[in-house]
């Protein structure tokens, strides 16, 4: 007869569940920071791979600048997941937060970019990234800003691509091998302006405001020597209209410093017609639209005004135009401060009284809004002054 044999299940005891809990909230606690910590290494390493990814595609960017002709310096701006300025770029990886990155005429690059958890920068003179370094509310460029890179007697030549003066869309101008984004005017004051690169043209970026005793003391007519000069404040601060004998100081030469600073001049035509060649989306370069009268161009005036100040406007090259109005031959406000501007050339119109010029408007009764204006107006009427770099 065989012999039953009968187990009795027995369930957990309390103590044993409290233990069993106790056991897995111990592994928990020991293997949660390194599932975090590997989580963040992943994220981590993607953005960094994100940062190599737009480093490459940049640096494609730039060999294709320099097989068009152009220069190759540019600055890209990331702001909210967005691109904002610069030619789109195409890359593997998510977007930046926000960043800039800044590509120099000689092919280096530098970067600032972040994605509100780590940040990732790249120092221009190395071909790889920084490791990344969590973000703590700074992600700064690494070169920083304000070294005096050149001077004369009449200005230092500043490289400070942080300095809200900056239109972020300018691009640093070189000198030899080194960049500079702002000039210093040492006769006024250290008076700072920011300055744009233009494919192959330096421009400042703001407009001059450099005043002599005898073109504030010139009495304003229309008769020569046409030598007066007139300040007036509007909401971005303090403009100047010349007369053109007060701009070119007294000098008829096309081309002439006048009152820019050592190392710059006044532009003459042909500048003007290179700079709406290189802006305007439609007529490049040596097309014969330039050499006409009247309003021409694209959308060159919609690309020169800042994004501040007009109606519309976006700035494109970092040009910066502000509308800082016009004075006619006897002192009388000719176009209102806000509603459009004029640039002097030093370029005369053929014996005559007269001198070329380019103006932009931007107002609801114009259709010609996104065009500029060129003409040879009296040289007793009061412009503004863009010097550019000889």
């Amino acid at each position: 007869m065989k012999k039953l044999f009968h187990i009795k299940k027995r369930g957990f005891t309390l103590i044993e569940l409290l233990a069993v809990i106790v056991i897995l909230a111990i592994i928990l606690l020991i293997a949660m920071p390194i599932v975090l910590n590997i989580m963040s290494d992943a994220r981590k390493g993607a953005f960094e791979s994100s940062g190599r990814g737009l480093v490459k595609t940049v640096e494609g960017q730039y060999m294709k600048d320099r097989l068009d002709g152009a220069p190759g310096g540019r600055e890209y701006v990331f702001h909210g997941e967005e691109q904002i300025s610069g030619p789109e770029l195409e890359f593997s990886g998510r977007a930046p937060t926000s960043g800039t990155i800044i590509v120099y005429a000689n092919g280096e690059i530098e970067m600032a970019i972040h994605d509100g958890n780590w940040c990732v920068t790249k120092d221009r003179e190395n071909t790889d990234i920084n490791p990344a370094v969590e973000y703590e509310g700074v992600c700064e460029l690494p070169t920083g800003g304000g070294v005096v890179v050149d001077s004369n007697d009449d200005i230092d030549y500043v490289y400070d691509p942080s300095s809200p003066t900056l239109p972020i869309n300018a691009s640093p101008c070189t000198i030899e091998t080194d960049d500079f984004t702002h000039i210093v005017d040492k006769r006024d004051g250290n008076k700072k302006y920011a300055v744009t690169y233009i494919w192959d043209q330096c421009w400042m970026a703001e407009n001059l405001s450099y005043t002599t005793t005898a073109c504030l003391g010139a009495t304003w007519n229309d008769t020569a020597p046409f030598d007066a000069c007139d300040t007036h404040s509007t909401d971005w601060g303090t403009e100047v209209l010349y007369q053109w004998g007060a701009a070119m100081n007294d000098v008829t030469t096309e081309g002439a410093q006048g009152l820019c600073p050592e190392g710059w001049y006044i532009p003459t035509d042909a500048d003007f017609k290179q700079l709406a060649g290189n802006t305007d989306s439609v007529y490049g370069i040596g097309d014969s639209e330039w050499d006409g009268t009247g309003w021409l161009g694209s959308d060159i005036g919609f690309r020169l005004r800042d994004v501040t100040n007009w109606l519309s406007g976006n700035d494109s090259e970092g040009f910066s135009a502000v509308p800082a109005g016009v004075k006619d031959s006897f002192g009388v406000v000719d176009i209102l401060v806000g509603e459009g501007t004029g640039f002097t050339t030093s370029t005369q119109e053929a014996a005559s009284e007269e001198a070329w010029m380019y103006s932009l408007l931007d107002s609801e009764e114009q259709d010609s809004d996104d065009k500029i204006g060129r003409s040879h107006h009296l040289m007793a009427q009061g412009y503004s002054i863009r010097c550019i770099q000889n």
